[in-house]
């Protein structure tokens, strides 16, 4: 582990809390942990004027470009890929770290085409805030460094026949413009399942 937080690799700081994207998922739980929850962040962003013209794409869209901005090579997708997910959403977790390089808590981010919301669980109770709002800090900073990314969210939980059907959703941002759209193409077929 590097001793100085100016040697870590694809971090990002604000507020005293350091933010490094978990590349590929290891169920990293904390033991005794508190909870906070951000929920409703798009209107939070939409609200900060800050960010650029989104021209009707979900902040989702604008969220996802930001990340892959600020976690660098750790931003765990690739151009076009596609993933499943039974809420109809994508998410990436952080792992948050003090300044003295000490692990704070692990935070998670979803977003969808109606919602962003953030989920921390932390070491500290009184961390909770700070990290959340470290982290948003960290988003509105410079909301116009972005990445070029493309996830397609394909929604995987067919039991419920109101939604089986639902369309693969596009996010992210092409270097012009912030996706928004379906992807018929990735369909889920429902044959698979029975």
């Amino acid at each position: 582990m590097p001793r100085d937080k100016t040697t870590l690799k694809d971090a990002f700081w604000r507020g005293g809390f350091g933010f490094v994207a978990e590349s590929q998922y290891q169920d990293a739980v904390l033991p005794k942990a508190f909870t906070t929850r951000r929920e409703d962040l798009h209107n939070i962003f939409l609200g900060s004027s800050e960010l650029p013209d989104l021209k009707g794409a979900p902040v989702a869209s604008w969220v996802l470009a930001r990340l892959a901005f600020l976690s660098g090579r750790k931003f765990p997708y690739s151009l076009d890929e596609v993933i499943g997910s039974d809420g109809a959403e994508y998410w990436l977790r952080f792992y948050c770290l003090s300044e003295e390089l000490t692990l704070s808590g692990v935070l998670s981010v979803t977003g969808s085409n109606k919602k962003v919301d953030l989920h921390t669980s932390h070491l500290r109770e009184e961390d909770g805030s700070g990290i959340c709002d470290a982290f948003m800090q960290a988003m509105l900073a410079e909301p116009h460094k972005l990445q070029k990314c493309c996830v397609i969210v394909q929604y995987t939980e067919l039991t419920d026949p109101n939604f089986r059907f639902i369309m693969p959703r596009i996010y992210g941002w092409d270097g012009r413009r912030f996706l928004d759209g379906i992807s018929p193409a990735h369909a889920v077929d429902p044959d698979e399942y029975i």
